[in-house]
């Protein structure tokens, strides 16, 4: 972007928790290269795509958007307990605007977007069929994570429905995935002369996602935080020579998991824990 890399650790290209791109609306071009690369693009062995972002014009412009999608219409899976589809919610909204700061002489564009999306996931997990047979000393244990009768803790978590295995039954339950990310660039461009411009760009982009486990004990969170600079000055010595200097600054953060928020209070209760220094080893 703007002639910095923007690859993520394992050199793939940029996405949020969801695996897609925002800010498609402050791109002015792009180009896709595949074969017979400059020198500027050595490390890449795959293709390559370029783009560069929106400037400000001597005219205000400005766009407002937004997508909504809801399950409404949506089938229910084969393991959704009757009567209880997983719900599905997203919303992508945004507005981006650029003019000038000084006619003909300095310009600035902008653009944010924002995702918000709840997806209804279907959960189908073996659990023990009773308690009564197990060693003493994983009782408490089985009686507080696993809801062997449906319920825990006096509510109810999830559908028994029995299995071949005479030890084990079928807990199936539905719960959200709840995903925000918020994402805004901005850049600004300054005409010094016939021959000098000087542009700079900044985006942030910030999202998480948070998934129920298995049993629905905890949600577990996943996060990906990308921050990106640059500046740049471009200097045309002739018609047919130009030099761009840029320099630029990248930090993608990508976290999974990034923590754990607990839906069962026994998830929280660090005399279940068994890792020494962090948490207190449960004594048999």
């Amino acid at each position: 972007m703007d002639g910095i890399s923007i690859n993520d650790p394992a050199n793939g290209g940029p996405g949020n928790v969801l695996t897609t791109n925002a800010g498609v609306d402050a791109i002015s071009e792009f180009s896709v290269l595949t074969t017979n690369y400059s020198t500027e693009y050595g490390r890449a062995s795959g293709g390559v795509i370029n783009a560069t972002t929106k400037s400000g014009t001597n005219q205000f412009h400005g766009s407002v958007y937004e997508f909504l999608r809801n399950s409404w219409l949506d089938a229910p899976n084969f393991y959704d307990p009757v009567g209880q589809k997983p719900q599905f919610r997203r919303n992508q909204f945004g507005a981006s605007a650029g003019g000038p700061i000084i006619k003909n002489k300095t310009f600035v564009f902008g653009d944010y977007e924002g995702l918000r999306q709840s997806k209804g996931l279907s959960f189908a997990s073996l659990i023990p069929a009773t308690a009564t047979g197990a060693d003493p000393s994983v009782v408490a244990y089985l009686s507080a994570f696993f809801p062997i009768n449906g319920s825990l803790n006096g509510k109810n978590v999830c559908i028994i429905t029995s299995t071949s295995n005479a030890n084990t039954n079928l807990c199936s339950f539905g719960a959200n995935q709840v995903s925000p990310e918020n994402y805004y660039i901005i850049r600004a461009d300054h005409r010094i002369s016939d021959k000098d411009s000087l542009s700079g760009t900044f985006y942030r982009d910030k999202s998480v996602t948070g998934t129920p486990d298995e049993y629905n004990n905890k949600i577990v969170n996943t996060a990906e935080n990308s921050t990106f600079a640059t500046i740049a000055e471009t200097h045309s010595f002739t018609a047919n020579l130009v030099n761009s200097a840029r320099f630029g600054f990248h930090r993608d953060f990508q976290g999974g998991p990034a923590g754990a928020t607990a839906i069962n209070p026994a998830t929280a209760d660090k005399s279940f824990g068994a890792i020494l220094g962090s948490m207190r080893p449960r004594s048999l």
